[in-house]
């Protein structure tokens, strides 16, 4: 039955996507490598320029889970969490290639590399998070993770914005932030009959 329901519901899905948020987020995205990548692949300036990256992305998935019809589709078989996970996957592919065509561009060694993508999957889970579970969620979640992420930057030690490799407590927290990010969007994403009044 979910293969039947993943096929039926594709088509309307790829349909619903905001592709102009998409795109934008995805242009800005290669406007910040370009204009801040530095000549030295691990210097300052290059992280920085896959940190504004990221958030650009953020920002372009923060409304990628609105449905216009969602009082509508509110009682289909297919659950919210359901719909909203098959969204997301259909959303990944393009995530993936452009982020790859960011770190190729930025020239990063491997390591930093994965350091920076674990810092975007979670700014990326964060913003979804919001987006879910916030009333006019789409509307503010990525503006609200840009804020906290730019906040972060005037509080929070070097370690935790800066990565280094081998240092665990860049993994830990951001590992962290991630999954709890995730807890909060599959408790954001339970069907609203079940959900406690």
């Amino acid at each position: 039955m979910r293969r039947r329901e993943s096929a039926v519901l594709v088509p309307s899905l790829l349909r619903a996507l905001p592709r102009t948020q998409l795109a934008a987020g995805g242009t800005a995205a290669f406007a910040a490598i370009v204009w801040l990548v530095s000549t030295d692949p691990s210097s300052a300036q290059t992280i920085l320029a896959l940190q504004f990256a990221a958030l650009a992305l953020s920002v372009a998935l923060a409304s990628i889970l609105d449905e216009p019809a969602a009082d509508t589709i509110a009682a289909v078989p297919p659950t919210l969490l359901f719909r909203r996970a098959l969204t997301i996957t259909l959303v990944l592919p393009a995530l993936i290639v452009i982020w790859a065509g960011l770190v190729s561009l930025s020239g990063v060694a491997a390591g930093l590399a994965g350091a920076i993508t674990l810092q975007l999957g979670a700014l990326a889970l964060l913003t979804l998070a919001f987006a879910a579970a916030l009333a006019r969620g789409a509307t503010i979640a990525g503006p609200l993770v840009v804020l906290m992420f730019l906040s972060a930057h005037a509080v929070a030690p070097d370690w935790a914005l800066v990565p280094e490799l081998g240092d665990w407590r860049w993994d830990t927290t951001w590992a962290g932030l991630a999954a709890g990010a995730l807890l909060a969007l599959l408790l954001a994403s339970r069907d609203p009959a079940h959900r406690l009044r």
